[in-house]
């Protein structure tokens, strides 16, 4: 899942780059782009996430005997009860609102003031997505560990034995949907420094970490996926925007 999730946004990066054009010769306000600043993050994005499909191409489904044969009992403590959950149901919703996380950054655009810098605006979130993406990626076709729900016998087998149920660390959904959700609160401080918007971060991790415990339910993620993608993801959020501040004092 995280590799598609890595191709699409490569995609929008690509078009947005096609659309701002204009962008590097902006004069703005808040946040500025040059040459040797995208390509420190895009470079190491681009060949993170090539690798990684590279790798996830080389590997395939578990073998039923090596899933039958696996024991809870190797699961540290705090992440055991997670290989008891399983919901299809928390899957989907957990999908809706990362898409949600994703598209509130280029919201912002309705924004006046930030409509100003557009461009900007719509470059580093792309960024911000391509270079936790390619972490995600790399994480996953390299550490390889197992979902949850592969330790559970009542799954179905076949779901217990495909590829994708290797790619347990760290969680892709958890990752962007702070990305998204931190990001957008970052920017609305960096455009209003002035007002008071502790809410807004709150808003904004409460809302990404509704979609980490959904995938906690889902049976897709352990506990520390998930704490893991969140610190990636926070961490992206706030990264990508600081390197492209005027002012960064």
């Amino acid at each position: 899942m995280s590799v598609y999730f890595d191709i699409m946004l490569k995609m929008i990066f690509i078009v947005l780059c096609i659309l701002s054009g204009s962008c590097f010769l902006n004069a703005s306000d808040v946040y500025r782009l040059d040459f040797k600043t995208e390509t420190a993050v895009i470079a190491p994005s681009l060949f993170l996430g090539s690798y990684s499909l590279f790798q996830y191409q080389r590997q395939t489904d578990l073998s039923r005997e090596s899933v039958e044969n696996l024991s809870i009992s190797n699961i540290n403590f705090f992440d055991r009860p997670a290989t008891q959950n399983f919901s299809p149901t928390a899957s989907k919703i957990s999908d809706f609102i990362l898409i949600a996380c994703l598209i509130a950054p280029f919201a912002l655009n309705l924004d006046g003031n930030i409509a100003k810098e557009s461009n900007e605006v719509n470059f580093i979130t792309a960024e911000t997505f391509m270079f936790t993406a390619s972490l995600v990626s790399i994480s996953k076709t390299n550490i390889q560990r197992k979902r949850p729900y592969v330790y559970n016998e009542n799954v179905d087998i076949r779901v217990r034995t495909a590829k994708a149920s290797q790619h347990s660390f760290f969680s892709a959904h958890t990752a962007l949907a702070f990305s998204g959700a931190m990001l957008t609160a970052k920017m609305i401080d960096d455009f209003y420094p002035d007002k008071n918007n502790f809410v807004i971060y709150a808003t904004a991790a409460t809302t990404a970490s509704v979609v980490g415990y959904l995938r906690y339910k889902s049976g897709k993620h352990f506990p520390t996926d998930i704490i893991v993608g969140a610190i990636i993801g926070t961490g992206a959020a706030l990264l990508v925007p600081y390197i492209h501040k005027n002012d960064k004092w």
